[in-house]
């Protein structure tokens, strides 16, 4: 205070006064130059960036060179050559991972593409793989189904000539080179000759099923479920089930059973191209209902204490039923699945139990712990499919597979390597499958916490379970963050990581379900829309690349998983404003049509995204829009919205006349779904009103 009453009081400005001037103008800013020349460089003087030449250059009569192009800084020109050598390290690992006559395919490619840039934009977006102006396949021939990542095909719509044609812009025609690499997915050779190679055994797989005693295709169905399959497959220890397959008639095993297999076959028909392998076969045997058949029947004699390959058999059965059978079903052996799991004792403690000296025995503990472990990451995968907390809890029982001496790190067993199972005269790599599925029941422990917050309906408001959701969500990024390299997805990765990528993304996608506002960035610039825009879109950018190496046709758990980034895309977010979020959500729409032409289930999911779409009041976009007319042609599922009740009466006065006339009731209008066709209202409306009369 004693300091104010000694400074000086501001006075106000008289007025005509003008500010006085600088009376030395201020020198302009010298314009700064992006980069230097090499001369001025080396000399370490200024350079004015003129071009052709520099001013230092033009007075010193010196060739002018610049090291970068015209309008970019140096620090500008290293990055644009440090993402060039990204891409040719991209280009590179798929000429490698390729054989002679794919990579012959690709560097013809290259060349034809205008620039190295958008030949590997190609690659990103799954396009390489496919040649501009091939023709499509012809409707009504058997080869048609060899297109498995094709746009919406061409479909004759019922009661109406000709043929409509539905284009997406994201898609592109589908070429013989694409083909080839989707026929590793899928089956034989369409002349129905043996791929196999002299290291592939036959398996006496017969020994084990009523409904067909060729082993050499049994045997074929065996190896796509090993190669094709990285959801239900984790319940199996491979190289115990195969050593019990192989038994002698009469001796007693623990790993395997006739139940077991019926059921494992069932499984392994949905990899199966309908117009392919063996066309001696039976059709019905490329279904996989025989077998499920089969296994049903040998469901109802068993009795008795549950045994591991009953669980084990359920489970399979169950994913069978929900993706290819009967809902119905599928639901009362999911429920039967948990009562067998509680009753065999899978759930108690055994933490107790000690290292075993016997060899044998701890191989078969370590068989133990891998499929428990096998069966928890299977069901938290179906609690995140199904909304619902797990009902199964984490095993007690230790990993014995994350031991570096387990049988897995072993270089000689069955997981070790992996190739693309049918395809010939390609060399198989290192699968990672051990590491793979080590990371992944870290990642379904987590999931398992982030389901019993964001179902448990007294606690997903609460500002508690939002901080614990906050934790869970830094705990999902480390996990990403410290994920070895072999292991991150980028590349021409094995199936098993593509699967391990697309369930962390499902499982943020689930965290952000009940969170609103700002979260979780800590500058407040990132919301919860935004979150789950960006992980739709990983979704399907790595559905994308899946198919363009293998093909997407009967993955059924990348099925859920592109529901969910197409649920996630349309959350919060205008597609008329957003033109990433309407190409994502056109790709993840147009990647359901192809799966449901081989997939009933992914035909439910795509009506799923369609009834959500109208229930939020949303506008499809015109590509979208166009695939949800293809499809009611295709599931003769037809939406009527805003529809009012309108009862025919007999008598009522309508225009002066005594005629059938219409009465609406009034009330609020109704969405209305028709699953077949509607013949006609004349006869059969009056029929109806005359009962009463």
């Amino acid at each position: 205070m004693q300091s104010s009453k000694l400074s000086r009081p501001l006075l106000p400005k008289p007025r005509g006064d003008e500010a006085p001037q600088p009376s030395i103008p201020l020198k302009r800013k010298r314009d700064r130059a992006l980069a230097a020349c090499e001369n001025c460089r080396k000399r370490k003087i200024k350079c004015d960036s003129s071009r052709p030449s520099c001013v230092p250059c033009r007075s010193a009569r010196l060739d002018c060179v610049y090291p970068v192009p015209e309008g970019m800084t140096q620090r500008a020109a290293q990055r644009q050559q440090l993402e060039t050598a990204a891409h040719l390290r991209v280009v590179l690992d798929l000429l490698r991972s390729s054989s002679s006559r794919e990579s012959l395919d690709i560097t013809r490619r290259i060349r034809e593409a205008p620039s190295l840039d958008a030949a590997v934009d190609l690659i990103k977006d799954a396009a390489l793989l496919v040649l501009p102006g091939t023709p499509r396949p012809q409707l009504g021939k058997e080869d048609d189904d060899e297109y498995p990542s094709s746009p919406v095909r061409q479909e004759k719509l019922p009661g109406r000539p000709g043929i409509i044609d539905i284009p997406i812009p994201s898609s592109v025609s589908p070429s013989p080179y694409h083909r080839s690499l989707s026929d590793r997915h899928d089956g034989l050779p369409a002349n129905g000759e043996s791929i196999f190679e002299p290291t592939i055994t036959t398996l006496p797989v017969s020994r084990w099923t009523a409904v067909s005693n060729n082993d050499i295709y049994l045997t074929h169905l065996l190896n796509l479920f090993w190669t094709w399959d990285h959801s239900v497959s984790r319940v199996l220890d491979r190289t115990m089930f195969l050593d019990a397959l192989k038994s002698s008639p009469g001796v007693e095993v623990q790993f395997c059973s006739e139940f077991l297999v019926n059921c494992i076959l069932a499984v392994s028909t949905l990899y199966l191209r309908r117009d392919s392998a063996f066309r001696t076969v039976d059709p019905a045997l490329r279904k996989g209902r025989p077998f499920a058949q089969e296994a049903h029947r040998i469901l109802s004699n068993t009795t008795g204490r549950p045994s591991i390959t009953l669980i084990q058999g359920l489970g399979m059965l169950w994913v069978y039923e929900g993706n290819s059978g009967s809902r119905q079903r599928a639901a009362t052996l999911l429920e039967t699945f948990f009562d067998a799991y509680q009753s065999l004792g899978l759930d108690v403690d055994m933490t107790h139990l000690g290292a075993l000296s016997d060899p044998m025995a701890e191989r078969r503990w370590e068989a133990v712990s891998f499929i428990c472990w096998g069966m928890y990451s299977m069901e938290v995968k179906a609690s995140m499919m199904l909304s619902r907390k797990t009902r199964i809890g984490k095993p007690s029982i230790a990993k014995a597979f994350e031991n570096p001496s387990s049988s897995l790190a072993d270089s000689s067993s069955e997981e070790y390597l992996w190739s693309p199972y049918p395809a010939t005269g390609q060399a198989k790599k290192a699968s990672h499958f051990r590491e793979a599925f080590c990371a992944e029941c870290r990642l379904v422990e987590l999931t398992d916490k982030i389901l019993a917050e964001v179902n448990d309906p007294k606690q997903a408001a609460s500002w508690e379970s939002r901080g614990r959701l906050r934790g869970l969500y830094d705990e999902l990024m480390n996990w990403n963050m410290t994920l070895p390299k072999r292991l991150q997805n980028h590349g021409n990765v094995p199936p098993s990581i593509t699967f391990l990528h697309a369930t962390f993304d499902m499982a943020v996608l689930k965290l952000l379900e009940p969170l609103s506002g700002i979260f979780p960035d800590p500058n407040g610039d990132t919301t919860v829309e935004s979150l789950r825009l960006n992980h739709g879109i990983s979704i399907i950018s790595t559905l994308l690349g899946y198919r363009a190496a293998h093909g997407l046709r009967h993955d059924y758990w990348l099925t859920q998983s592109c529901y969910a980034a197409a649920v996630a895309v349309i959350t919060g977010v205008r597609l008329e404003t957003n033109a990433v979020a309407a190409d994502t959500f056109s790709r993840a729409c147009q990647l359901l049509y192809d799966m449901s032409d081989h997939l009933p289930l992914a035909a439910d999911l795509l009506l799923a995204v369609k009834a959500r779409m109208y229930k939020g009041g949303m506008v499809p976009p015109p590509s979208v829009a166009r695939i949800f007319a293809a499809l009611a042609s295709r599931t003769g599922h037809t939406f009527v919205r805003g529809a009012r009740l309108a009862l025919p009466i007999r008598g009522l006065d309508v225009d002066g006349s005594d005629g059938l006339g219409v009465y609406s009731p009034g009330g609020a209008p109704s969405d209305v779904a028709f699953s077949r066709f509607i013949l006609g209202i004349g006869e059969p409306t009056r029929a109806f009103l005359d009962r009463d009369n």
